[in-house]
């Protein structure tokens, strides 16, 4: 049981004594020299390092140190003056910016605490902000904290400060890093009188203070630098600053929860998933501020240009939030806005348009594929009708019937086999495990691993792949750096198109089978590689498991793996695709030798694809070329990391050369948008489904938030990126049409309450059978089904009539059993009652 279940009661009744107005100073997390904090040195600008006890993930990076600063931030490097980044956000360096605004604490009533702690009462406090903030992450088990708290600071140049004139505006916050083995969290604390003041004079201008989370410049191609993320929580304006104090992103009024940093692969920076007030702040007769709504979350590239990301709105009028307690949610189930356009109609034809539905379809039947390299199974459409058949079909898709049976059609905006549609434009998230038994050089003894995460990232819009292996031993890890093609189907799927191509995606969707035989050269070693795309989950996900099996040319640790870029030929035929390429690949050994090496490639991949639409589908081109370039593969020895990254795209075989920059993939657009050409090198950026903006900058539509009812009745809103989910209350269910909670039926024991409908207990049994079932079954000498019993009838046959003597042994004999019963009788009755007066014969 981890921290979070163990303090659940403990922290239930210290959250009771919250009150309506919001965070007091008394709720902070304790600080001052008497709880072991350490005080920063006087002054405006002061900067002390501090080394961790246990790393911290910030971004995609881990971090041993950071270093505590006056001005309401704590750096992962060296402060540089803050003529540098007051006023200039993002700064070039990484910064978990708590409230940056040019502060001091010179007088000696303003201070700057800070200490790590590993107690558990702390852990399990920053526990319990977390699981409240993220509801759905059942583990939640912080192993170190680092708090740190600006204590009455002011403005530094404000009038009256530093004369011996104490300002009357002081600000008081506090920022909690929590870390968990390949996790680390933000706890941000404003207590409700603790901003005072919301601006600081920077080169003779108020700027406001801003809160966010800057990752500093990052490496980019060919060892060049580019401006990395910066996760804005307030804006330009002070009122979002005053706000911090009214709202939440984590069920408390003034906390704000963060997931920082995640390893061994991130994605993105996540905000705190409960913008409604808890229970306890929640009560009638009071009024509550909306949330805001979370701002876009940009993925670990890197952008071209600066990335600016507002995770919050403009205050809107308060609302009174429910008196009642959100209720936990039970079985997750994706529903996602209707469109239902207008299709050509084929003459051979119906439509049929389906309800939503989770993105995850039942399986139909599945058949074996049987070639002369395959045979696995692969899924197979049969020959019924959409009416029965629709849920099958992605929540994106329509359904329509055919002659032969029916198929799924992505609709405008989404792309895909019907089956699986993804929005275009979005950028497109894979896990998957990885298992493995592999020699590595002349080793005798393989080297052998099970269910190691994959992690993979694609912006979709200029088709550049991330891929990422965790746990990878250094016995290996080195000599898999040749092997960007186990991100190379990945690739393929979400290559960016050229004119009058597609991807794999958009041809077969995302449920295929991926067999591939490499031979390294020169010396013969083989190895099998066995990809299942099992299709998109239930968060949007594609979901891949993967086989490693055979031997590697071994690579010396230390060594580098230059790929040069290299183009494939994919030749397409029914429910088969096949292709075979070489690779030529570099090792630079870490003493300065160089080796030249190669290895060839040939794949099969199998799917199965609906054959009803033939004659309206547009033919399939019968070969493709896939063009791969920017090849990037790396080893993190110290985090057992394999990374490969790489730039792809789908196009003719003769290699045509377009210059439009929707088709090179040098576009601008957000990595939320789609490229739309235009002529020559015109085009347009538009934002994918589920985003607004211009296209360049693209952010979240709240669903949620802007059709309040869209989830129906008993049904909890999740907001997610580019969509949301709807999760039924405690109690209830998802219906078939996959949208309706209806409640569920609760298990009740007919027999033990008397609500079943057997005979009576003179006459019938009723017997509990589990859930709300039971049996009726008769007694010994009754017959019936047990609703109805009657006594079972007499069927000995009568005693014989005698003649003779025996007229009168037999009467004699009736006569002297009734006379012994009666007086057996009578004798029983004495005990209880008057006795009767006999019988006469």
């Amino acid at each position: 049981m981890g921290l979070l279940q163990l303090g659940c009661l403990a922290w239930i009744h210290l959250t009771l004594a919250l009150t309506v107005s919001g965070l007091s100073r008394t709720e902070l997390f304790d600080y001052g020299v008497q709880y072991g904090d350490q005080p920063l040195e006087p002054g405006s600008d002061q900067t002390e390092e501090l080394a961790l006890d246990q790393t911290l993930f910030f971004y995609k990076d881990s971090f041993d140190s950071v270093y505590i600063n006056t001005n309401g931030f704590v750096a992962l490097a060296e402060v540089p003056e803050e003529s540098e980044y007051l006023g200039k956000m993002p700064a070039a360096f990484g910064m978990l910016a708590a409230l940056l605004g040019d502060l001091d604490t010179s007088d000696g009533v303003g201070k700057v605490y800070y200490r790590q702690d590993s107690s558990p009462s702390v852990l399990l406090r920053a526990a319990e902000h977390i699981g409240q903030a993220f509801p759905a992450d059942d583990e939640v088990e912080p192993k170190h904290v680092v708090i740190i708290t600006w204590e009455n600071v002011v403005a530094q140049g404000v009038p009256g400060r530093g004369d011996g004139i104490e300002s009357n505006q002081r600000n008081t916050f506090q920022l909690v890093v929590a870390s968990m083995e390949s996790a680390s969290y933000a706890i941000l604390l404003y207590p409700q009188d603790g901003l005072q003041f919301h601006s600081t004079p920077i080169e003779g201008e108020s700027k406001p203070l801003e809160v966010g989370f800057s990752q500093g410049q990052v490496a980019g191609w060919f060892w060049n630098t580019n401006q990395g993320d910066y996760y804005r929580v307030t804006t330009d304006d002070e009122v979002s600053i005053q706000e911090l104090t009214k709202k939440t992103n984590s069920g408390r009024r003034g906390v704000w929860v963060y997931e920082i940093g995640t390893s061994p692969f991130f994605t993105s920076i996540h905000s705190g998933e409960v913008e409604h007030l808890s229970p306890e702040e929640s009560v009638p007769g009071v009024v509550v501020p909306d949330t805001p709504e979370r701002g876009p979350q940009y993925p670990p590239v890197n952008p071209p240009y600066e990335t600016v990301t507002d995770a919050y709105d403009e205050y809107e009028d308060e609302t009174p939030e429910s008196p009642f307690p959100p209720v936990p949610p039970t079985r997750v189930q994706p529903v996602y806005p209707v469109q239902f356009p207008v299709y050509p109609e084929p003459t051979d034809s119906k439509p049929v348009y389906p309800e939503p539905k989770q993105p995850e379809p039942r399986r139909p039947q599945v058949v074996v594929v049987d070639t002369d390299d395959l045979d696995v199974d692969v899924f197979s459409y049969n020959y019924e009708t959409c009416a029965n058949n629709w849920q099958k079909c992605s929540s994106f898709a329509d359904c329509r019937d055919y002659s032969g049976g029916y198929c799924c059609h992505c609709r405008p905006g989404y792309y895909g086999d019907g089956r699986d549609c993804v929005a275009e434009g979005k950028p497109q998230r894979m896990n998957g495990k990885v298992t493995g038994r592999v020699f590595v050089g002349g080793s005798p003894s393989p080297l052998e691993f099970a269910s190691n995460e994959l992690h993979s990232y694609v912006v979709a819009n200029d088709g550049r792949a991330y891929v990422a292996i965790s746990t990878i031993p250094a016995g290996l890890g080195p000599s898999l750096q040749p092997l960007a093609s186990l991100g190379g189907a990945i690739g393929w799927a979400f290559a960016l198109e050229q004119p009058d191509y597609e991807n794999g995606f958009s041809l077969i969707g995302g449920r295929f089978t991926r067999q591939a035989e490499v031979t390294f050269h020169p010396g013969g070693e083989r190895l099998s590689i066995t990809q299942v795309f099992k299709g998109i989950d239930e968060h949007d996900h594609l979901t891949i498991s993967t086989q490693l099996e055979g031997r590697v040319p071994e690579v010396p640790r230390g060594a580098t793996v230059q790929i040069e870029p290299y183009s494939e030929i994919y030749q397409y035929s029914r429910n088969v695709i096949t292709s075979s390429s070489r690779r030529d690949y570099t090792v630079s050994l870490a003493e300065g030798g160089i080796q030249t090496l190669s290895y060839s490639w040939r794949q099969t991949i199998s799917f199965e694809s609906c054959q009803h639409d033939a004659g309206v589908r547009p033919p399939t081109p019968s070969s493709q070329q896939l063009t791969v370039d920017q090849v990037f593969v790396m080893y993190d020895a110290a985090n057992q990391l394999i990374r490969y990254a790489m730039s792809n795209k789908i196009g003719s075989i003769h290699s045509e050369t377009v210059e439009n920059p929707c088709f090179t993939g040098r576009h601008g657009c957000d990595t939320n948008a789609m490229c739309r050409p235009g002529e020559g090198t015109q085009f347009t950026c538009e934002c994918a489904s589920g985003f607004t903006g211009d296209g360049r900058a693209c952010y979240d539509i709240d669903e949620c938030r802007e059709t309040p009812q869209i989830c129906g009745r008993h049904a909890i809103c999740s907001n997610q990126p580019g969509t949301f989910r709807c999760e039924c209350m405690d109690g209830f269910q998802f219906a078939s049409d996959g949208r309706t909670c209806v409640e569920v039926e609760q298990a009740v024991n007919h027999c033990l309450r008397g609500t079943h409908d057997c005979d009576l207990a003179e006459r019938a049994r009723c017997s509990y059978s589990g859930g709300s079932n039971y049996i009726c079954s008769c007694l010994p000498g009754y017959q019936g089904d047990g609703r109805s019993c009657r006594e079972r009838e007499n069927t000995r046959p009568p005693a014989p009539i005698l003649r003779g003597r025996g007229v009168m042994l037999t009467f004699a004999l009736r006569s002297a059993l009734r006379m012994s019963a009666q007086d057996a009788g009578m004798s029983a009755e004495s005990e209880h009652s008057d006795p009767q007066p006999k019988e006469t014969i």
